[in-house]
């Protein structure tokens, strides 16, 4: 399990934070926690100069707060990027983008050098929606463009600026999942990690400090996938979640089989078989099989898992990724409600890593992440669907004998002989 310093507080709002050291090129993977007796980077959006203009609407679309808006880049100084300056005084010493769009765009951070010409000094990847982009505090003017051409367009939805200084606690710095994973959690939209888990990721991501992947399947729409990374983050996941591609939301679908057939069923089994070949989850935990309230997405994306999971193991199927990553046989499998094997969990115990909120409590906070959908749903602990009980469906460690602990078992795997 990967050692992580970051804890996490609610966070309706992304931000972004600085760092500090100094390298020739930055990039995220340079962030370092800054020393507790540094002070707190400080905001500094509102005051900078965004293309020459401290306060129009087009360009404030970009620092309003709304994931439901946002700038395209325009023609400005040659290129169709951001030219940033800070206030007088001021160092910027991170930036943050969200992006719009469904696939990301890697960028470069540029100074003018002292012959006049465009020098880059960091670089933000495409892995994430989200991406922290640490700076080597510039105090001049600089400039955000794509680093496959300077004239490429970018739709940016929120965009912050910070000065360098300790990390505040609701900034998003994502880590990228390329190996094993204590815990995978496969959900059909955004919302639902937290609506029928409860306290699942406050719990074991947060205050268990496991790591956890999530896996969304229809993430079509631009504002909820930023939503779920609100949410993710307020419950302590530090795993950038895993968005299955093609695997979109259907509207009010006929049937389970239109729901596959519009996926395409093969494809959906070797993205879902490859991530768990690839990430070795201890555990994997699954919506109900009859889709919490009958939705048929949700039904849908439960069968591809549960044919994911002993396709995994088979050595017959998709040889090739067998050999790139190895068979996995998923150790254990949840699924909420499932009626044989049940275990309840509890979540109304104080996590230390939430000041002593509760897993419920954390779960309620990160649901309202989820701004687009709270005219539509609340969380709740309701009997109906209760989010915490969860059945046993697979298990090649034995079954639950104290129960209340889905990891119950798992130090079988990993005890010396």
């Amino acid at each position: 399990m990967m050692k992580r310093k970051l804890l996490a507080l609610l966070a309706l709002l992304c931000c972004l934070c600085a760092c500090a050291g100094a390298e020739s090129i930055w990039t995220a993977t340079d962030l370092s926690p800054a020393a507790e007796e540094m002070p707190l980077a400080e905001d500094i959006t509102q005051e900078v100069l965004i293309n020459g203009e401290a306060n129009r609407n087009h360009l404030n679309r970009m620092r309003d707060g709304q994931y439901r808006t946002f700038w395209t880049t325009a023609m400005y100084k040659n290129s169709r990027g951001l030219h940033i300056t800070p206030p007088e005084g001021k160092a910027a010493g991170a930036v943050v983008i969200r992006w719009r769009a469904v696939y990301n765009t890697a960028t470069l951070v540029q100074v003018r050098n002292a012959a006049g010409e465009w020098e880059t000094v960091a670089r933000g990847g495409d892995e994430f929606a989200s991406v922290y982009i640490p700076l080597p505090d510039l105090q001049q003017e600089f400039r955000i463009v794509a680093e496959q051409d300077i004239e490429t367009k970018m739709q940016i939805s929120e965009f912050q600026v910070y000065t360098s200084g300790r990390l505040p606690g609701h900034v998003q710095v994502w880590t990228e999942a390329t190996g094993k994973v204590d815990m995978m959690q496969i959900v059909a939209h955004p919302d639902d990690e937290i609506l029928w888990f409860g306290g699942m990721l406050p719990t074991y991501a947060g205050e268990e400090k496991k790591d956890v992947l999530v896996v969304c399947s229809s993430y079509g729409v631009f504002n909820r996938r930023q939503e779920l990374l609100d949410c993710l983050w307020t419950a302590g996941v530090r795993l950038y979640p895993v968005f299955l591609e093609k695997l979109y939301d259907i509207i009010e679908p006929p049937s389970v089989e239109a729901v596959l057939d519009a996926w395409d069923r093969t494809h959906a089994f070797h993205l879902v078989t490859t991530l768990l070949r690839k990430h070795q989850p201890d555990v994997l935990v699954l919506q109900d099989t009859k889709g919490e309230y009958g939705h048929r997405v949700h039904q849908a994306i439960v069968y591809v898992a549960q044919k994911s999971v002993a396709y995994a193991s088979d050595a017959t199927f998709e040889p090739d990724t067998a050999l790139r990553h190895g068979l996995w046989d998923v150790p254990k499998v949840y699924i909420h409600l499932y009626p044989e094997n049940q275990i309840r969990m509890d979540w109304n115990k104080p996590l230390s890593a939430f000041d002593g909120k509760t897993g419920h409590e954390v779960a309620a906070e990160a649901f309202l992440c989820h701004v687009s959908q709270l005219k539509r749903w609340e969380y709740a602990d309701s009997e109906k669907y209760d989010n915490s009980v969860f059945g046993l469906w697979h298990t090649t460690v034995g079954p639950d004998v104290i129960g209340g602990d889905m990891f119950e078992n798992i130090d079988k795997l990993y005890q010396k002989d």
